[in-house]
């Protein structure tokens, strides 16, 4: 998963300084080499690879900058205090261009504070600069290395945990389907589900389009990433397009065969995404689906018509089926990818409108003047 493999990364990168340092008789050199590290860590958040490129060799600057004029002036602590309250205040203004930005101005701030003491006096403000400086620079070659030598890993990884996120969507919405269940505690677990799957999918969307490389690519991995996450959008649609009044479904259907078969294979369907996902993040094919899913649909199929024998209309529950249908034609096709390098989905190419998906953040200065007034959150916070 991508928490572990960055805490890994992160973890690598901070304690080789100072082993290395050690070993030449100098643990604190290695110590603040690490803490450049620190420092450029926070600038290392998943987004396409040249922003994130951009953004750590422009904070790579900003430390050295930051870290020579604050250990130049820590003798003048008036001054001092007047251009921390200044830094302060523009770093924070930086959230105005996005949560990239933000972090850089953690950046900022994080430089000045860490260097407002008078340890190692021995050492000139250039030199404890060029130390933290040179730690943040190791971090950024370190991790932009990886990232060239593992192209898709991040895309894979938030793939992934965007598939994990919808699997949890559909296991909730399947409790709509059980009438022992807390409507209003359901409501408020998708409300929230739906707001992080939304985030997940424009930074997978952003990873995938704006990734050359990957757009282009026509090898099983890189292709198989593109029109999984294309289905998996489709997926998400079918889960939320139609909404019904579930209070009466439950009131009316509540204790029938169809309502438990929907219930359950529901349930099965997010289990089955789930699995897909971990086979995703572990860089292997999943297997074949766990559950025979037209099994499962003829069951519900059976069931509704049932009810329609029994002299009852339930059209809202065939709508269900149909929707259901669609989902569980969407899964085969993310297997068929992975199995089949042949594989077509008659469907439009994600590929051929790729350029539409492409990011575009605003950094004019104007949006920044924006916000310099009290009416701006932005601009109280800061």
């Amino acid at each position: 998963g991508e928490a572990l493999s960055d805490g890994l990364k992160t973890s690598l990168a901070i304690i080789i300084p100072p082993i290395v340092a050690s070993l030449f008789g100098d643990l604190y050199a290695g110590v603040t080499i690490s803490l450049g590290a620190v420092l450029a860590h926070m600038t290392d958040t998943p987004g396409p690879f040249k922003e994130r490129r951009n953004l750590m060799w422009l904070s790579v600057l900003l430390i050295f900058l930051v870290s020579y004029f604050t250990k130049t002036i820590n003798s003048y602590p008036i001054f001092l205090g007047i251009c921390l309250t200044v830094i302060v205040f523009f770093s924070n203004m930086l959230t105005v261009w996005g949560q990239r930005t933000s972090a850089l101005g953690m950046v900022i701030m994080m430089s000045m504070v860490m260097n407002m003491n008078d340890l190692r006096h021995e050492l000139s403000p250039l030199h404890i600069a060029l130390f933290v400086t040179a730690g943040a620079a190791w971090y950024t070659i370190f991790s932009l290395a990886i990232s060239t030598f593992r192209p898709y890993r991040m895309a894979q990884q938030n793939l992934a945990d965007t598939m994990i996120h919808i699997s949890e969507y559909i296991r909730i919405k399947a409790s709509m389907f059980d009438k022992d269940s807390n409507y209003d505690d359901i409501i408020k677990k998708l409300i929230d589900e739906h707001v992080v799957i939304n985030e997940k999918q424009s930074l997978v969307r952003e990873l995938v389009f704006s990734n050359k490389k990957l757009v282009k690519d026509q090898t099983p991995i890189g292709r198989s990433i593109v029109f999984i996450f294309s289905d998996l959008v489709d997926i998400f649609e079918n889960v939320t397009a139609n909404q019904y009044d579930y209070v009466k479904i439950r009131e009316v259907y509540g204790d029938t065969k169809a309502m438990r078969k929907i219930y359950n294979l529901m349930n099965k369907l997010a289990h089955e995404l789930k699995m897909i996902a971990y086979h995703i993040n572990s860089n292997k094919r999943p297997k074949q689906p766990t559950f025979d899913f037209e099994v499962e649909l003829k069951k519900i199929d059976d069931a509704i018509k049932e009810l329609y024998a029994e002299g009852q209309k339930p059209i809202v529950l065939s709508k269900i089926y149909i929707n259901l249908k669609q989902i569980v034609y969407k899964i085969e096709f993310i297997h068929k990818f992975f199995y089949d390098d042949s594989f077509t989905e008659k469907k439009k190419n994600p590929l051929d409108h790729a350029e539409h998906f492409e990011p575009t953040v605003d950094y004019s200065l104007r949006k920044l003047k924006d916000h310099l007034n009290l009416k701006s959150s932005i601009f109280r916070h800061a």
